[in-house]
This record gives structure tokens, C-alpha cells and sequence, in this order.
């Protein structure tokens, strides 16, 4: 509920140009949006909303888990808690938000419920902005009418901070997520920070300083050395990395990461494994596998599939067909669906020509 005062004080705020520090109208909008289009499994789920003698009241969906900080203690019962599964799970609620052109911009366990019967479910949008392209600039602060700062730079919590916000700097909004669900995959796996803030000099820790400057393998020495190596198989440390690359322009997308070994591998419950049996010379039984989507229309698609596309149609249409990270995505789908490239750039052809994102929940992919 959102108490009558603060209904009042935000639109009043809202009317005089102002920008307020705890937006509800703000997340509530980008809540509906979501779930608009059929919404996902790992984004909390918003039931209604409604006004009452001036407060506000959402309704979303409960999660019997509370919230995922405080479940860190469960990471030794691997039948409840496999960090694995969540944590795929968790990219795939990341993808979706992206796919939507949505930036979290404040992923962590904190804003992480869990559910018993699913696992973790993203909420709490007050921070989220629309994506642009052209990046945020880093150093932006509003002001109110009495010169107040009423919106700096930093957004997020200590822990997760990219260094693009931590210094000031024009940063993208999907980028600044995925620096974040490389800490959150840390905490995860861990239940320790890798450090305390992702800057040279604010970082009391010395953790930040030893990556940047001493390089991956100086970072996993002092891991080593804290005693927590041994939580983190290859592949999994492997996948830590290309989320906190420093640099924005190294850093992974969010298919990226699905599509990383560590997390594709077990995985074939909606890329259905199909099955074929033959005989060779000898009357020995072969089986081969192929991946494939049985998919034929948008409609007929899971929650994930739509996502992927309707990201890899964003990439397209913003940075063109050369785009390393869409010529990456495209051949990975490729791999997933059964399709050729010529059928996903088809499909993507008529995602385009349909125009809004409303519109192209019903474009044909087949």
C-alpha cells in the first residue's frame, strides 16, 4: 500500500517538474507493461492495482520464500536450493526485462523474492528507467525548483554498483544489469561480496584493485586465498568473468550468459531434445539429438523464446546485422530452435514490419 500522503506528495512533485526520489507511478507503469505481454515466470507478477481514500494499493503475487539475502544460508541443501537453476532462472527474468527494453537498474538478492514451487522471482522497480541506446550519462544531476538534488548518478546498492556509475561516467542501462547479476552470481555462490565497491579508491577491500589491476587470475588467487574457490566450477568462474568485465563493451548480453555452457548445460526442457534412433551397419542402435522449437506463431512460444527474439530483433533494428553480440545470438538460436539463419532473419523481418512491440506479440515466426 502507498500511504495517501505519499500518493499526494509524488503527484504534487510530478506537476511541479520535479522528479521524486521513491517513483511508485514509475513502477507500477513499468509493472503493468510487463505484464501486458503475458509477463514471466521470474518477474514478480503484478494481480491489480487499485486507488482506495487516497492510497494506492499493488497486488502482486506472493513468494512464501521472502527475500533471496536472506536465503543464503540454504546454499547447502542443493534439492532446495540449486545455484545453477536459480541463477538461470534469474537471467532469464534479466532477458525478458531487456527484451522489454527495460533497465532494472538495482538487481540484487535484496530484490530477489524466492519462490518455493519456482525460485526467484525479480521485483521492486522504483529504479528502472526505458533504455536508450546513447547510454545515460553518468554525471546527470536533476534538481527541484529550490536547486535541490533530487536525482544523482549512483542508483543501486553498494555491492552492485558498475564502475561506469561509480566514476561518474555515461553508462548503458542493460550493461549496469549485467554487472550486477555477476556480483549477484558471486553473492550467490558464495554468500560474500567480491568486494565492496567496484572503484580503485572507494573499495577499502583492496578486491577491486587486485582484479582491475593484477587481471582475472590475480582475482582468483585472493579468492583462493579467502577460501572460496572451491564454490565456483570452471565454466561457473569462467561465466563470472565475462559478466564483471570492467569495460562495458567486453561485457556479455544477457543471451550471452544463457547461452554459456555452464548454464545450457542439463537444460532441454523448452529447446526440446527430440530423439532419433537408427540402426547402423552393424544392427547397433544410434541416437542423435537435435534441438528444436516446435513453435509455428508468436502465440505458440514460450515466455523464453519471445523473449530471445524480440531482444534479437532490438539488436537489429539498433546496431545492424554485423552487431558481434546479435551475430553471436543468432547463430546460438540457430542452435536452440532448429531453424537456419535465413528463418530467424525471415522471422525477424516480420517482427519489423509489424511494427510496435504490442503488435508483434502476434507476428507469424514460422
Amino acid at each position: 500500500m502507498i500511504h495517501p500522503k505519499s500518493v499526494l506528495l509524488v503527484r504534487q512533485q510530478k506537476a511541479r517538474g520535479e522528479l521524486p526520489k521513491e517513483d511508485w507511478m514509475k513502477e507500477l507503469e513499468a509493472m503493468r507493461t510487463l505484464q501486458n505481454v503475458g509477463g514471466h515466470p521470474s518477474v514478480v507478477r503484478l494481480l491489480e492495482d487499485f486507488e482506495e481514500n487516497g492510497a494506492v494499493f499493488i497486488v502482486m503475487e506472493f513468494c512464501n520464500g521472502g527475500e533471496m539475502f536472506d536465503m543464503l544460508g540454504n546454499l547447502g541443501n542443493q534439492q532446495q536450493w540449486n545455484p545453477k537453476v536459480i541463477f538461470r532462472k534469474y537471467m532469464e527474468g534479466v532477458l525478458f526485462l531487456h527484451s522489454m527494453d527495460i533497465c532494472h537498474r538495482d538487481l540484487s538478492l535484496e530484490n530477489t523474492l524466492y519462490h518455493s514451487d519456482y525460485g526467484p522471482k525479480i521485483c521492486d522497480f522504483g529504479g528502472c528507467i526505458p533504455y536508450d541506446v546513447r547510454g545515460i550519462d553518468g554525471g546527470l544531476v536533476m534538481r527541484d525548483n529550490k536547486g535541490r538534488d533530487q536525482h544523482v548518478h549512483r542508483v543501486g546498492k553498494q555491492f552492485y554498483m558498475s564502475p561506469q556509475i561509480l566514476n561518474h561516467q555515461q553508462y548503458d542501462g542493460k550493461c549496469t544489469d549485467i554487472w550486477s547479476c555477476g556480483v549477484f552470481l558471486f553473492l550467490l555462490m558464495t554468500s560474500h561480496p567480491p568486494w565492496e565497491y567496484a572503484h580503485l579508491t572507494h573499495d577499502t577491500s583492496g578486491a577491486f584493485r587486485t582484479y582491475i589491476q593484477g587481471g582475472p587470475e590475480a582475482f582468483k588467487q585472493l579468492v583462493h586465498e579467502w577460501n572460496l574457490l572451491h564454490y565456483f566450477e570452471e565454466p561457473c568462474w569462467e561465466l563470472l568473468m565475462l559478466l564483471l568485465q570492467p569495460e562495458e563493451q567486453h561485457r556479455c548480453t544477457a543471451i550471452d550468459a544463457l547461452d554459456h555452457a555452464w548454464l545450457k548445460e542439463g537444460k532441454d526442457d523448452e529447446d526440446r531434445v527430440m530423439k532419433m534412433v537408427e540402426k547402423g551397419e552393424g544392427g547397433e542402435v544410434k541416437t542423435a539429438s537435435s534441438i528444436m522449437w516446435t513453435c509455428t506463431t508468436w502465440e505458440s512460444m514460450t515466455c523464453n523464446q519471445q523473449s530471445r527474439l524480440r531482444y534479437l530483433f532490438d539488436m537489429s533494428n539498433r546496431h545492424g546485422s554485423e552487431y558481434p553480440p546479435l551475430m553471436r545470438a543468432l547463430d546460438s538460436t540457430a542452435l536452440r530452435s532448429g531453424w537456419t539463419n535465413d528463418q530467424l532473419t525471415a522471422a525477424l523481418h516480420q517482427m519489423n514490419g509489424t511494427g510496435t512491440k504490442e503488435n508483434q506479440q502476434r507476428c507469424s515466426v514460422s
